[in-house]
């Protein structure tokens, strides 16, 4: 089937307590349910995945709450994976949530997405030899009018940090903490961008507090971009490993 588990139409479920594997492309749960018909997550892992995790649509207001999840992406087919997709309903609350090895970490085509102690961390499987595959890695993707606000987000070593998709997309963000670590340091193009917007569009990117660290060495100097000009960014740490010397000016700027 499309789905482990797909709940639908006039209902309203609890999955809690269980592991799923995913074996043939198919996704983990789907929820696709009416107006005032909730799903309440709980203490679920779901591995192996190379479709999607989580898969909400449908319509309707606080359709799921999913708290203390583990994700997994696939390892022998990790490029179109991704850990949570919500499409259509709004106010879905994400909460102490463990996504690991998928190419889309969140990606929120419209709505509202509440969230807290989350960690995505993209790339540990990836292909090694394929740079592309490592170039569509997403933490966060938000499409036109999606909100994303979250405290304590952990979102590492992606391409894009951050891409907004549409237009008029929000993502707020109190004490994030992003690493761009070791796992792509092979790769001769690491050149990616914390916060990716297209041109022309309208939205916003707001951070309060936390720490976003650059991984780098004089062998290697490629590294993400964290230039985010007219967003609002307070209190938050930068942290490279790039030596203070004349000739790492401009990197370090």
């Amino acid at each position: 089937s499309e789905s482990v588990i797909e709940i639908a139409g006039d209902v309203r479920v609890n999955v809690e307590n269980i592991n799923l594997y995913c074996k043939s492309g198919e996704n983990g749960i789907s929820i696709f349910c009416r107006q005032d018909r909730h799903a309440f997550i709980d203490k679920v892992g779901i591995f192996n995945v190379s479709a999607c995790g989580l898969n909400v649509g449908g319509g309707g207001s606080r359709p799921v709450y999913a708290g203390n999840m583990s994700i997994f992406g696939s390892k022998e087919n990790p490029q179109q994976s991704t850990g949570v997709r919500i499409k259509g309903p709004v106010d879905c609350r994400l909460s102490n949530m463990e996504i690991i090895s998928v190419c889309v970490g969140i990606e929120a085509q419209s709505g509202h997405i509440y969230g807290d102690n989350i960690h995505v961390w993209t790339g540990i499987w990836g292909d090694e030899k394929n740079c592309d595959w490592w170039k569509n890695t997403r933490s966060i993707v938000l499409g036109e009018g999606a909100n994303f606000a979250g405290s304590q987000i952990y979102p590492d070593t992606s391409y894009y940090v951050i891409d907004q998709v549409g237009d008029g997309a929000i993502c707020e963000i109190s004490n994030i903490m992003f690493w761009e670590d070791f796992s792509v340091r092979h790769f001769k193009e690491r050149t990616g961008t914390f916060y990716h917007r297209e041109s022309g569009m309208t939205g916003k990117l707001i951070l309060n507090g936390g720490l976003i660290g650059i991984e780098g060495c004089e062998e290697k100097p490629n590294c993400i971009t964290v230039y985010t000009p007219g967003e609002e960014i307070r209190g938050v740490m930068l942290k490279s490993d790039y030596p203070i010397h004349p000739r790492n000016l401009d990197r370090l700027c």
